[in-house]
């Protein structure tokens, strides 16, 4: 039973971090409020993935319930949903599974850049709402522009770093070499702002 909680909280996770990422959610088979009961059903069924399809990018979201896939299954997998869904060039495939990924299973990610890997267990909370967690902003090329000629040019490339593996990062989908506001609100200080280079 408890399984299937984690499933049902880490599935509402996702829904908010599709929106964070600025996928537009629509047209989803099982929705995103799903009450409890009816979601054991489809649980059982392993009917519980979401697929969103935006103009210019895709993402799908395959939920790996059993306890051990093999390396060989996961990749038969990738290119399964690959070759129904993930037609465009800017696309995202996030598999949630019960349990950690192994080093075999990490290895995947090396094949296959659009492919993302989380434990169920590090998304029945959503961190970004964490009040200890302070806000972070992906910056646009534009804003990399202004920050360099305020700065200077090798400004940005001396940045303190956040590593693409930071819990943070990986909700956001940060990519190396993206720059991370981050912004911070204390009693003492008020709002302080400062930045990171994603390695």
């Amino acid at each position: 039973m408890n399984t299937i909680i984690d499933f049902y909280r880490a599935r509402k996770t996702v829904f908010e971090m599709l929106k964070d990422r600025k996928y537009k959610i629509k047209d989803v088979l099982i929705p995103e409020d799903i009450l409890l009961e009816d979601f054991k059903t489809h649980y059982i069924q392993k009917n519980i993935d979401i697929f969103v399809d935006n103009k210019k990018k895709q993402v799908y979201v395959c939920f790996i319930c059993q306890n051990k896939i093999s390396p060989a299954i996961l990749r038969a997998k990738v290119e399964d949903i690959k070759e129904k869904y993930l037609t465009k060039k800017n696309k995202c495939l996030i598999f949630v599974m019960k349990q950690p990924p192994n080093n075999s299973i990490l290895k995947l990610k090396l094949k296959y850049e659009f492919v993302q890997l989380f434990w169920v267990r590090t998304l029945i909370i959503n961190i970004t709402q964490h009040n200890l967690v302070p806000t972070h902003i992906i910056i646009s090329n534009k804003e990399k522009k202004q920050i360099s000629k305020k700065y200077g040019d090798s400004y940005i490339t001396y940045l303190p770093l956040i590593l693409k593996s930071d819990p943070i990062c990986k909700y956001y989908n940060m990519k190396t070499n993206d720059v991370c506001r981050i912004i911070r609100k204390t009693p003492s200080s008020g709002i302080t702002e400062y930045y990171r280079l994603v390695s």
